[in-house]
């Protein structure tokens, strides 16, 4: 972990001494962005839990699970009542009480002693979870989606609306790809570079693309499957869809998690003309 390297607990449970381990905590914080600063606090309750463990069993050899609740990683009542005294020591906070039971994950709790040791709103707290999903009873929290199918199908509400409404996403063949649709039909299916259909499901706008905006030179993007350049713009959307910024979730556990199908532009990228490297 950049920065904040790995805590060492010493604490035994004392209580914590006052203002000089806060007042070291605040200026380690204040030299990280926030989401380095969570990673760090993670790290800190970590091995506060990973020690109270210790307590209880001797011989064991915790690995804690920063989003498992403390429960379900065998920390008991009097576990927790431990955990609350060494965080108080190591943060030089007077956490109250029931904080350990408010808050049921070591991510959860980071979020809540950054607030307490930087002096921050409640509101602060709820930023934070923004960066780091910590349910009890839910490990995947789903905050985004994004979705393109033919049809002009552009949004998961024009997909519910399509399904609700009922209608086809079939049209008739682009003309932006291309294709010589004077002569693309041919009503024997075995004819070889023809269509003996005249109608399909395509996405419009698959040839556009903001190379520049993602950072990619054009060359390289004549060059890529537009199936990945549709890919990444749908995956803008969804964080778009979430009200999230993704350049802050840089270094989170945060992910885009995708479905597609069909493979269709594979071959013809291999194939791309010399000068031309397919990524």
């Amino acid at each position: 972990m950049s920065e904040s390297g790995s805590f060492v607990s010493d604490t035994e449970g004392k209580p914590g001494t006052g203002p000089g381990e806060r007042a070291a905590l605040v200026a380690r914080l204040a030299a990280l962005p926030v989401p380095e600063q969570l990673r760090l606090l993670i790290d800190l309750v970590s091995t506060q839990t990973a020690d109270a463990l210790r307590k209880l069993r001797p011989d064991a050899k915790p690995v804690v699970d920063a989003e498992r609740a403390f429960r379900d990683i065998g920390l008991d009542s009097l576990g927790l009542v431990d955990l609350h005294q060494r965080l108080n020591a190591v943060t030089g906070l007077s956490l109250p009480p029931t904080v350990v039971f408010d808050y049921t994950t070591a991510a959860a709790l980071a979020g809540y002693v950054r607030t307490e040791v930087l002096g921050l709103p409640p509101e602060a707290e709820e930023s934070i979870a923004s960066l780091v999903s910590y349910a009890d009873d839910e490990p995947i929290a789903i905050v985004g989606i994004a979705c393109k199918f033919p049809g002009g199908i552009e949004s998961a509400d024009d997909l519910w609306r399509l399904v609700d409404e009922g209608g086809t996403v079939l049209g008739e063949f682009p003309d932006n790809r291309e294709w010589k649709l004077d002569t693309l039909f041919d009503s024997d299916p075995e004819q070889p570079g023809k269509s003996y259909v005249t109608k399909g499901g395509f996405l419009a706008d698959a040839p556009d693309f903001d190379a520049d905006f993602f950072g990619i030179s054009p060359r390289e993007a004549v060059a890529m499957d537009p199936q990945q350049r549709v890919t990444l713009e749908t995956a803008w959307k969804a964080f778009e869809n979430a009200g999230i910024d993704p350049t802050s979730l840089r270094g989170t556990q945060a992910g885009v998690y995708i479905g597609s199908e069909v493979h269709e532009y594979g071959v013809r990228v291999h194939e791309a003309p010399e000068g031309l490297t397919p990524t």
